[in-house]
């Protein structure tokens, strides 16, 4: 499944079939618009993959399978896109069979709808970033494990985070800015002792962060901006990430307990 030897038009006629492998070259974009698009790896510096449900009639997926290297050598951006206004369609990236790792490039959710679905029992590894507004869910057993940067960066857009595990390390940031937020769901089962750590940037609009699911975090936690809802208990910092605090407020629901070291 490649784009037309790298000339002419876009995208192909047809999308990917299951073990297809998908060849995107430099300045080009391939565009899924329907659920059957099934691929085994993506490759190469394509300028981007837009998943984008048609005429607001219908889901759109791109579903990635067996292969070894999936994303990790495609250098463009993933867009999850909105089927229009009022839609309850949505565009899904599909992670199944094996652990999926996000080496470089972008995946970015233009509409709360948007998707990553991480199959049951395997991982998502991100090294690079996840952004914008979508949802970050798997079936049970699923991983996902950030290690590079997860931004909700859209003024008013939402990243919801519910896999079923939850891990990150001390190479990552969950970090918002310009009225972004990120929502950390109560339906996570299970969340590994993190090592990342959480930003609310300066930019335009109110941030937020909110704690839905109890967390303890060894990284730095850093506010210039937004609100930290803490709705079920969070603690962060350590004696070599001191509490960064330069303006927002820590808002601590009812009960529950917010603890910096």
């Amino acid at each position: 499944w490649t784009l037309d030897g790298c000339a002419g038009t876009n995208h192909p006629s047809a999308p990917p079939t299951a073990n297809d492998d998908v060849v995107i070259c430099s300045g080009k974009t391939a565009q899924v618009t329907d659920t059957s698009a099934v691929a085994r790896t993506v490759t190469n510096n394509g300028t981007a993959i837009e998943v984008t449900p048609p005429s607001s009639t219908q889901d759109a997926t791109l579903t990635l399978g067996s292969g070894s290297t999936n994303l990790s050598s495609y250098m463009g951006t993933t867009k999850l896109m909105n089927a229009g206004s009022g839609s309850s369609h949505k565009a899904t990236l599909a992670l199944v069979s094996i652990t999926h790792t996000f080496e470089s490039g972008t995946v970015r959710g233009f509409a709360d709808l948007a998707e990553i679905n991480i199959a049951a029992s395997i991982a998502l590894i991100n090294k690079d970033s996840i952004r914008g507004q979508l949802t970050i869910t798997s079936g049970s057993g699923g991983n996902f494990d950030n290690q590079g940067t997860v931004w909700g960066d859209v003024s008013g857009g939402t990243i919801l985070i519910k896999p079923y595990e939850l891990t990150d390390n001390d190479l990552a940031n969950w970090s918002t800015i310009n009225g972004g937020k990120l929502k950390f769901d109560s339906s996570i089962n299970t969340v590994n002792s993190l090592e990342g750590n959480f930003f609310m940037l300066a930019g335009s609009g109110v941030n937020e962060i909110q704690i839905n699911k109890a967390i303890t975090t060894s990284g730095l936690l850093s506010l210039d901006n937004g609100n930290l809802k803490v709705n079920e208990n969070f603690t962060a910092g350590s004696s070599g990430h001191p509490l960064d605090f330069h303006g927002g407020t820590i808002d601590v629901a009812a009960g529950k307990l917010f603890t910096h070291y």
